[in-house]
């Protein structure tokens, strides 16, 4: 390899080493062409994440806006369970400790307990910690504990 490169003149060997520095420098070019690309991607898919982010947010709000804040006391949900389905409920006892309801009631079936229960946790919107199904002499006897 020596004496290929000694038997070059001055001309030729100017030449080969203006080849290799412009290889050289292509691919230079190329790598922080691929890294500049890169990063641009990089950066809108961040703009995007971000507004996606923002929307989602926005639409929360919106939505937390639309559910009331409002307490719900122990009137309030007595009337709302006689109002309810008003002949299969009986027995309903309703009692507040510490920031717990306690609602007791009664009817006809297992069926419609578990129908009635489903249907009063989502109306009080509160989070349901116990739950007590019974059956005594043909009722159903059903306790539900929410908390605030």
């Amino acid at each position: 390899m020596d004496k290929l490169i000694n038997n070059l003149n001055n001309r030729e060997k100017l030449l080969i080493a203006i080849a290799v520095s412009v290889i050289f420098i292509f691919v230079i070019f190329a790598f922080s062409n691929h890294v500049i690309k890169s990063l641009n991607l990089s950066n809108k898919k961040l703009s995007k994440a971000k507004d996606d982010y923002e929307y989602v947010v926005s639409k929360a709000e919106v939505f937390n806006k639309l559910i009331p804040e409002s307490k719900l006391n122990i009137n309030e949900i007595k009337s709302y369970l006689e109002n309810i389905n008003s002949g299969e409920i009986s027995d309903i006892n309703i009692s507040k400790e510490n920031n717990n309801f306690m609602i007791t009631f009664s009817t006809n079936s297992l069926k419609n307990s578990i129908s009635l229960s489903d249907e009063i946790s989502n109306k009080l919107n509160m989070s349901l910690i116990k739950v007590s199904y019974s059956n005594i002499n043909k009722k159903s006897e059903i306790t539900l504990v929410f908390t605030e």
